[in-house]
């Protein structure tokens, strides 16, 4: 092997080992974070995925029920690392629906076969617009939307399991 490939190596095993101990840091930020607590979600429209997965519309996030919108790419690592917490949300009832950033739609496929598919919904968002709208930090980010489509809670970083129970404690007194 040349030295020039084992530098590739090198400088991708430091990206990966650099990204991993992010995602795994110990301090986590405070559930309820973000410009966007505390006011109405943008006017918007986004494409769907497929039949099977509609798009997403302002209009879906004000239909009376608390909603989790969460913004996620196929390139992303940590929104893998966050995908089973995901999984669980759905699996206990809670309407998961997805925003993709900047992906595109085999990727998508691709990543939701490996990864599991939560989302009611999934909303295309190629040109990262919407999520600009949403004052998104980046991908992976988690919104909890109340049913009359006000952000209740706006979380950066993937989700872990320690963050389900509180996550639900916010949507059940919400969902009140």
């Amino acid at each position: 092997m040349s030295v020039r490939r084992i530098l590739w190596v090198a400088v991708a095993l430091l990206i990966v080992v650099v990204g991993v101990a992010w995602v795994l840091r110990p301090e986590r930020p405070q559930l309820v974070t973000g410009a966007m607590v505390g006011r109405p979600v943008p006017d918007f429209g986004l494409p769907g995925l497929d039949a099977t997965h509609p798009g997403l519309s302002v209009t879906d996030l004000r239909q009376g029920s608390v909603t989790v919108v969460n913004l996620f790419a196929s390139w992303c690592l940590p929104c893998r690392l966050e995908a089973p917490q995901l999984k669980t949300l759905a699996d206990r009832g809670v309407i998961v629906h997805g925003i993709a950033i900047a992906d595109k739609s085999l990727d998508i496929d691709k990543f939701l076969s490996k990864n599991g598919n939560p989302y009611r919904r999934i909303g295309l968002d190629p040109d990262r617009r919407v999520s600009a709208a949403f004052r998104s930090t980046g991908v992976p980010e988690t919104y909890v939307i109340s049913g009359q489509g006000v952000v209740l809670v706006q979380r950066s970083g993937p989700l872990r399991p320690e963050d389900i129970a509180p996550l639900l404690a916010e949507i059940k007194g919400a969902d009140r």
